[in-house]
């Protein structure tokens, strides 16, 4: 089956299921492969739920005029996706490269400002090269009033501390001096009463 037929179908059934867990009444389910899974071993199941067709790239699992054959169904599934981008007039916007969470985010919100009512000035973020370059005449960041307080907090901690540790210091110092003078008092009254003793 060529393309322009299978899109006959599609328009027929304009519908398209990857998932055979999730199967519209009249949908078309794409048996698409991975690492760890078979699509075809699923088509059944899927006209079973209430697609009324299961492209396959399998022919063990074709059982009637309702699983179309193919040489590849993730070639077919461009395929087809190419065949109904020809048959609008519309400006197409292609996203590529490898986006980690920040720059899809940034990626969503670029492609929805360009449909929002004011066009004029559309929010378009910047991406992540942009902002490296500019990242040297850009003025610090300036910490939050939360972690001022919270570096306050150390600091005032730390300077407590340290005046603690001093003040027991002196204190144990005074103490060592005291009991130092009381024995050598007590050693000078000993003294005496010894020496008043021998005169008698």
């Amino acid at each position: 089956m060529d393309i322009q037929q299978l899109y006959q179908i599609y328009q027929q059934h304009p519908v398209i299921t990857t998932d055979s867990r999730d199967c519209p009444q009249g949908s078309i389910f794409f048996a698409l492969k991975g690492e760890s899974f078979d699509g075809n071993k699923f088509a059944a199941s899927a006209i079973e739920k209430g697609c009324a067709y299961a492209v396959i790239d399998n022919a063990e699992y074709k059982k009637d005029y309702r699983f179309i054959l193919v040489d590849n169904v993730l070639q077919t599934f461009k395929d087809l996706a190419r065949e109904h981008r020809r048959q609008f007039n519309i400006p197409v916007i292609g996203i590529t490269g490898t986006l980690s969470l920040e720059e899809e985010k940034d990626a969503k919100l670029l492609v929805n400002s360009l449909f929002t009512p004011d066009l004029s000035n559309p929010v378009i973020p910047e991406n992540r090269a942009a902002q490296q370059r500019r990242a040297p005449v850009q003025q610090k960041k300036q910490p939050s009033k939360r972690a001022q307080w919270h570096f306050m907090d150390c600091t005032n901690v730390i300077a407590i501390n340290i005046f603690c540790f001093v003040f027991m210091c002196i204190l144990l110092c005074t103490f060592i001096i005291f009991m130092l003078e009381s024995f050598w008092i007590i050693e000078i009254l000993e003294r005496k009463k010894h020496g008043k003793r021998k005169e008698i």
